[in-house]
């Protein structure tokens, strides 16, 4: 978190994303995003879209639209689990939330699955996606999983705090 703004609707925090090729690597300043809660929702805005990552109250089975502050079309998200217990090396949260935003196992046309999991008093502890969009257009390669492109990617808290 680099600032926070206080305005009539609550307060903002804004945070730097960086990344690093390697834990040897210097850190660089990779986006902007902001977080705000504008009740019954947690939103955060990566670079300029606003994604409704949770709708409150969060109970196992709630859906939303995670779109619905962006113009992207409707994407439900869904709380999955509540007080589950997630490990990451040496860190243990015992009350993480798990919100899936997408599950389809289309292996034949696009595979998305899409989870992310918050701890309280921390926040986003992991996040986990696969976009896979597979070659239909040759009748030699349909239902055969040949990636055309996608994403593949895994992020995990690895400490926080001072």
């Amino acid at each position: 978190m680099v600032d926070s703004i206080i305005s009539a609707n609550g307060v903002a925090y804004v945070m730097h994303q960086s990344t690093r090729p390697s834990s040897a690597a210097d850190w660089m300043y990779a986006d902007t995003w902001t977080v705000y809660k504008q009740y019954p929702r947690l939103i955060i805005k990566e670079g300029n879209t606003d994604f409704v990552k949770i709708a409150f109250p969060a109970t196992t089975g709630r859906t939303w639209n995670g779109n619905e502050y962006n113009d992207m079309g409707a994407d439900e998200y869904e709380v999955t689990s509540i007080n589950a217990t997630y490990n990451a090396g040496d860190l243990n949260f015992p009350d993480a939330l798990v919100v899936t935003q997408s599950n389809n196992e289309d292996y034949i046309v696009f595979l998305d699955q899409r989870t992310e999991v918050y701890a309280p008093g921390v926040g986003l502890i992991q996040k986990n996606t696969t976009q896979l969009r597979y070659c239909t257009i040759d009748p030699n390669c349909v239902g055969q999983q040949q990636v055309l492109d996608g994403i593949v990617y895994s992020q995990t808290l690895k400490e926080y705090g001072y």
